[in-house]
């Protein structure tokens, strides 16, 4: 079963079309509704009247004017196969049950079955307002669309769907999906290990057949003769022991495996001595500076002086809410005990709860403090570690404060920092 989801904003389009009256060769026949004003003739079979279901589905979605797309048209086709079971009983069945599944349940439906195709198929226009005015969420409803479909196949029996080749070889399509997927995955490991042997894209096509991974790679070239596509064909055995040729562009087996990607792989190859170089000659001008005193590079100098400054307050700060912290200890014993001894228990209750919210609030003031002093820590002994390797790692203790105070005293001058 394949379902086909749109979404508009005019009921009488629709009714129209499913209806048949848009062609007048078109046959089609109203199984079931819910919420909508129909006629019926004798027999008991409904006959639509497009003033009544177009004034019905308006009337509810008018109780909800924000809503601009209210109709909903879905579509439910079954291969030529399943007719035999698709009775209008069994179709109004699976209808209702794939509506509620995808959650339109408590609102206007209207279910019209076409005759024209080979395919058994139906229509169903269904409000986006609900009866009790508020919009259904069709979020990720194509996912779901799916996994309904899937589970009404295996319940019912259904014939599973074929793809569009199917016709041409005859060959169910989960086999062929799953050889090209072999297939891809041989070619990406063949390419893979022949770009370590090659020094140019036009020795690829060589190296494979080499390699004897059975992968056949084409160039294709500009007038100028420059390499600017390619693609890759390998043939597997499929069932019956019949053989299929699977190509594959660049593009469809991965991003990586485009010319112009693999001609990227072979420039950096070739330059990696001249980048290997580059970085020795880096070291030894690195080394050759800090034996004749390399001096530290002023930004970097100044954010280690921000970063000091930083530790400074959140050392401070730890003090201080350290110190409140016992003050309010006290504070609150003492008026506790107060409470206890010349007021009522609700009082003293609700002092201690009071108490023990203010004593919350300075722990995780003081816990704050403390990982941000941890933190501005980490970050001026990385930056010590690139461009000071031999100095040690600062600690949080009150003579390295009082050092770094010593040391940077003319921090607060360039930065106007905090004054403690």
């Amino acid at each position: 079963m394949i379902v086909k989801i749109t979404t508009g904003s005019d009921f009488k389009g629709a009714e129209i079309y499913d209806t048949g009256r848009s062609s007048p060769g078109k046959i089609a026949e109203v199984l079931d509704s819910e919420g909508i004003d129909m006629d019926y003739d004798d027999n008991g079979k409904c006959t639509p009247v497009t003033e009544k279901i177009v004034a019905s589905f308006n009337m509810q979605a008018g109780l909800n004017p924000r809503v601009r797309k209210p109709v909903k048209h879905f579509v439910l086709t079954w291969p030529p196969e399943d007719l035999p079971k698709l009775t209008n009983g069994k179709i109004i069945e699976i209808v209702r049950r794939y509506l509620r599944e995808m959650g339109y349940a408590d609102t206007q439906f209207m279910i019209t079955r076409h005759y024209e195709k080979d395919n058994p198929h139906v229509h169903v226009i269904v409000n986006m307002v609900n009866n009790f005015g508020q919009r259904i969420s069709d979020k990720n409803e194509f996912r779901r669309n799916i996994d309904v479909c899937k589970v009404i196949t295996n319940e019912y029996g259904f014939t599973w769907g074929r793809h569009k080749w199917a016709h041409k070889c005859d060959i169910p399509c989960d086999c062929r999906n799953r050889a090209y997927e072999s297939a891809r995955y041989d070619i990406s490991r063949a390419v893979v290990q022949a770009m370590a042997r090659i020094d140019d894209i036009g020795q690829l096509p060589q190296r494979l057949i080499l390699d004897g991974s059975g992968v056949i790679a084409t160039l294709k070239r500009d007038n100028n003769g420059n390499p600017v596509g390619i693609s890759f064909s390998k043939t597997v055995t499929i069932e019956g022991g019949r053989p299929l040729t699977c190509k594959l562009s660049g593009t469809s087996i991965d991003r990586r495996f485009t010319c112009r990607n693999l001609m990227r792989v072979l420039e950096i190859k070739e330059d990696m001595p001249r980048i290997a170089e580059q970085a020795m000659q880096a070291l030894e001008l690195f080394a050759t500076a800090n034996d004749v005193g390399y001096e530290m590079p002023r930004k970097v100098r100044r954010q280690q002086e921000k970063l000091n400054d930083e530790i400074r307050r959140y050392y401070h700060d730890q003090k201080r809410y350290e110190s409140l912290f016992k003050g309010d200890c006290v504070k609150a014993a003492v008026l506790i005990s107060l409470a206890l001894a010349y007021a009522t228990p609700l009082l003293a209750l609700s002092t201690a709860l009071t108490s023990a919210i203010i004593i919350g609030i300075r722990c995780g003031q003081y816990g704050h403090a403390e990982s941000e002093l941890e933190e501005a820590h980490e970050k001026l002994n990385n930056l010590i570690r690139i461009f000071s390797p031999e100095e040690p790692d600062v600690k949080t203790t009150k003579q390295s404060i009082s050092k770094n105070e010593d040391i940077n005293n003319n921090t607060r001058k360039s930065y106007g920092g905090p004054k403690y």
